[in-house]
């Protein structure tokens, strides 16, 4: 499926102009994940938005180190650790992926290869939660990588320092996923919860 993405209202549309749902707004959707239950949430939202844009820059090589808000740099220096740490080199970097069945798109954090292994993985400033495997596995279908890769959730902190997770590569995550998806459809077609 081709789509496009508006950055302004983080819409995903299809090559028709249907709005397609991101894999976030279908776990929300499907009540496995609750933003708003976390205190100060739109806060942590924009920090996570700025450290991603810091590591981004960093991975591609135009960051302004210097030019970081302190409290970003600590989150920035854990990423640095976990690649010098892990050998991590990345090959697509903030990719969009898409799928037609069940229909979703999203936006991958890093693909690439520890040890000559391919591996998706997800940058995190907050806390472990079950539902990152189901969306680093829909990433992966999207992708066309799924049962092909390992995927790892990179958990930075706010010391420097970081935590890694990694997910069992079998298709109990993406079944999963395609539940919450007929869950997140139903409840939509029911007009029932805000997502």
């Amino acid at each position: 499926m081709q789509v496009t993405f508006e950055h302004e209202t983080h819409t995903y549309r299809d090559s028709t102009g249907i709005v397609v749902p991101s894999v976030t707004q279908i776990l929300a959707g499907a009540g496995l994940i609750d933003y708003s239950m976390y205190q100060g949430a739109e806060y942590a939202a924009a920090r996570g938005t700025a450290v991603h844009l810091a590591c981004q820059y960093w991975d591609e090589g135009d960051l302004d180190y210097d030019g970081l808000d302190p409290e970003i740099v600590p989150y920035l220096d854990a990423w640095i650790r976990y690649r010098e740490d892990s050998g991590f080199k990345p090959k697509l970097i903030e990719h969009m992926v898409s799928c037609d069945m069940p229909p979703f798109a999203g936006l991958l954090d890093r693909f690439g290869e520890i040890k000559e292994v391919d591996c998706l993985v997800d940058i995190k400033t907050g806390q472990p939660h079950p539902a990152t495997a189901l969306q680093l596995a829909a990433y992966a279908e999207g992708l066309g990588v799924l049962g092909a890769c390992k995927r790892i959730a990179v958990y930075l902190r706010n010391d420097g320092k970081y935590k890694v997770e990694r997910y069992r590569n079998d298709m109990a995550d993406w079944n999963a996923f395609r539940s919450a998806y007929t869950v997140y459809q139903w409840k939509q077609e029911h007009n029932i919860g805000g997502n």
